[in-house]
């Protein structure tokens, strides 16, 4: 029976909204902010009692070893390791030195893999029209007014379209390199295609379609591409910076006589001569 009185359907009790004149006071509290506010002023409270509790049974005779190590500073209560931490000299010379170590051979090995994955990505790319100097395409075209389709007189320069002068896509027009003609976008027939080729206007406008989405999708992933590249590349020059850095900071603190021959600029850490030393 109880597996069928659960099967009926039972009304739905909603709550009701904020009433309309009420709105300026902002959201209305449902049950289940009621219930989180509930239970976090219920858990203060308990942690409240438990800190009076143990203030009122405290003994005055209880002593701790550990009393001796720890004091009362600006109302908190302190350790001495806490307080030497906080100091820094919690560290022996020799431990900051392995540390430093650790550092210096994790930046290398984070060199060594943006190194990799930038040549894995310069073999997959031709870097052609990634030069300082862009390459200029200049037209001349006639300062005389001309008539449209429609018997509209149109200004050239004003109205030149890129796209329809190189009979080409409009995402095409930037390149300066591999711009095929419509034609031969649309004459293209893909692999997948090549048992169904295009008969009727309707099937050349579908292949048109997918043609400007392939190459939509090809502008996109190599401007991807060339972006993951320069951001490899400006990333393992300031893993060089810090990995010059924490180098002289190692052979600085090294034992030895050195004197600083030239101080830090642009960027690069001091640089240090030792004295010659005769190796046994």
């Amino acid at each position: 029976m109880s597996s069928l009185r659960n099967a009926v359907k039972r009304i739905t009790h909603k709550e009701r909204h904020q009433p309309k004149a009420r709105s300026h006071l902002g959201l209305l509290e449902k049950h289940v902010d009621y219930k989180k506010r509930a239970v976090d002023k219920h858990r203060k409270d308990d942690a409240i009692q438990a800190m009076q509790r143990r203030a009122a049974m405290r003994n005055p005779d209880e002593f701790y070893t550990g009393m001796h190590r720890s004091k009362v500073q600006d109302g908190i209560h302190r350790s001495e390791n806490a307080t030497r931490i906080e100091a820094g000299s919690a560290l022996d010379p020799e431990v900051i030195a392995v540390m430093k170590g650790q550092d210096l051979a994790h930046v290398r090995n984070a060199i060594a893999r943006d190194a990799a994955a930038t040549e894995k990505l310069q073999a997959g790319l031709h870097m052609i029209g990634t030069g300082g100097n862009k390459r200029r395409h200049t037209i001349f075209v006639g300062p005389e007014a001309c008539e449209d389709a429609e018997g509209n007189r149109i200004n050239p320069v004003e109205n030149f379209d890129a796209a329809a002068h190189f009979d080409t896509v409009p995402e095409l027009t930037d390149r300066a390199f591999n711009r095929p003609r419509v034609s031969a976008l649309e004459n293209a027939v893909p692999r997948n295609d090549l048992k169904k080729k295009p008969e009727t206007d309707a099937d050349f406008k579908k292949l048109n379609r997918k043609r400007r989405k392939d190459a939509q999708r090809i502008v996109k992933a190599k401007e991807q591409s060339y972006a993951e590249l320069a951001a490899r590349k400006e990333r393992i020059q300031k893993l060089r910076v810090a990995e010059a850095h924490l180098l002289a900071e190692k052979l600085a603190s090294a034992k030895g006589r050195k004197r600083k021959v030239k101080g830090a600029e642009d960027g690069m850490p001091a640089v240090y001569k030792f004295r010659m030393k005769r190796a046994k």
